[in-house]
């Protein structure tokens, strides 16, 4: 774990999981958007919710109705759906705790480039951004529509960055996929959740306090 900021000049953050601790809270919105199909398929929302972070809330619902409930779902309907969830997260993704040292960490970033790459909508995480206070750590703030993979490739040339030159921090297999796609550096934030174990190659920490004590 010795000298992982070599040559780093930009540091790439997922949000729920990575800087704040929301999965839970999300997971308890898709249980309750879809209780009135029953507890069996509310238990398989929340499972595919557990092991798929990363993937946005319109692809896991539209997931949700194809291969769960075999229902067609209107796009004017997949928007309700959303705006649903949305009116059951905002809040408390907002007042959530954070990731034990995140802030911390994020105040010695100072000298990197920093941006948050998320599914959550862009607008969405723009405004939690905002009212958490965070916005001044942050060069960009980037969500869904747009794929983590195409948003971290905007980065890289609207900054005139190198792959080899940024670090991605995330927590679930999505971010360890687009990491790979791009040949970034990429440290995994764990948590009860997690996928990333199976990796060899990844570096693993527990919280921002554990970077932060190999941080070079």
């Amino acid at each position: 774990m010795q000298h992982i900021s070599n040559g780093i000049k930009a540091i790439i953050f997922d949000f729920d999981g990575v800087l704040v601790d929301s999965l839970d809270i999300k997971g308890k919105a898709f249980v309750k958007l879809f209780e009135d199909f029953g507890e069996e398929v509310q238990m398989r929302v929340l499972d595919y919710h557990v092991k798929h972070g990363g993937v946005s809330r319109d692809e896991k619902i539209k997931y949700f109705y194809q291969e769960f409930l075999k229902t067609p779902l209107t796009n004017e309907r997949l928007r309700e759906l959303c705006d649903e969830f949305s009116g059951l997260v905002v809040k408390e993704v907002i007042s959530a705790k954070e990731i034990p040292g995140a802030e911390e960490f994020l105040r010695t970033c100072g000298k990197y480039r920093c941006f948050v790459v998320s599914a959550t909508p862009q607008p969405e995480m723009v405004s939690i951004i905002k009212e958490r206070g965070w916005d001044a750590y942050f060069d960009g703030v980037f969500g869904s529509p747009a794929s983590k993979v195409d948003n971290i490739r905007l980065i890289l040339k609207e900054w005139n960055l190198r792959p080899y030159e940024c670090l991605y921090l995330g927590d679930s297999e999505s971010d360890y996929d687009a990491a790979k796609a791009l040949q970034i550096k990429f440290i995994g934030i764990v948590n009860k959740n997690s996928q990333l174990t199976i990796h060899s190659d990844v570096l693993l920490v527990k919280n921002f306090h554990e970077l932060l004590g190999c941080w070079k």
